[in-house]
């Protein structure tokens, strides 16, 4: 979701530790994104951080390497004791930057000043915040779409019941059987836990997911010629 510049929380980068985060949602540029789970894969010492953070540094990163490091988004603690962000949240504002970087590039459509997570009520991905051509070009649907984070040790969030997307675009950690990068998938074929209802990885291989090599090869990730 697109935003204006609203009020926030502050945050302080120092030595990797970010402080200060007092309220419930942050804002922070895409640089201290980057720096933010750079860290944590490099110093958490679990082997959870690996397929936890790489698309997020991916991610970040290219979008620092297109111009737009400076670009702020605003969202929730991953918890209230928590020094890192909502991962699902980060990975929601992040992509509709990263294909507003592409808009901004290709047809000079400009860039809002905040990114956020949608409210309950609003699309992760409204369409009409985005050109047909750009959607079409990433091979991706002109139609509202929910996001979901996938790695392969967490579960991604619960379906958000009060929209009628019919498609997810879910970002997914590379694992010995899975490619890394965006898939497209209907929602009917998410597979989901049955005591919590959140979306589970093996999502990614639903009969129905297509792997967006164009844009997940855009979005940083190591895209081989036959996938």
């Amino acid at each position: 979701m697109k935003t204006e510049p609203t009020k926030s929380g502050s945050v302080h980068y120092q030595k990797g530790v970010y402080k200060n985060m007092n309220k419930q949602t942050i804002r922070v540029t895409v640089r201290e994104v980057l720096r933010m789970y750079y860290n944590d894969y490099k110093y958490n010492g679990t082997a959870n951080a690996k397929y936890n953070n790489v698309p997020l540094i991916l991610l970040s990163h290219k979008i620092v390497k297109l111009g737009y490091g400076d670009m702020k988004i605003a969202v929730e603690k991953a918890s209230s004791t928590s020094k890192l962000l909502n991962r699902g949240a980060v990975a929601e504002a992040l992509t509709n930057m990263l294909l507003d970087c592409h808009e901004n590039d290709k047809q000079n459509s400009g860039m809002f000043e905040e990114y956020t997570k949608a409210q309950a009520s609003e699309e992760d991905l409204n369409a009409e915040n985005h050109s047909a051509k750009t959607l079409k070009y990433f091979g991706l649907p002109n139609e509202n779409l929910e996001i979901k984070y996938l790695t392969g040790c967490t579960k991604g969030a619960e379906i958000n019941a009060r929209n009628k997307d019919t498609h997810v675009l879910a970002l997914v950690s590379e694992t010995a059987k899975t490619k890394g990068g965006y898939y497209l998938l209907k929602k009917s074929d998410l597979v989901l836990d049955k005591k919590t209802g959140k979306v589970k990885y093996e999502s990614a291989k639903a009969k129905s997911a297509k792997y967006l090599k164009r844009l997940s090869a855009y979005a940083g990730f190591k895209v081989e010629d036959n996938d």
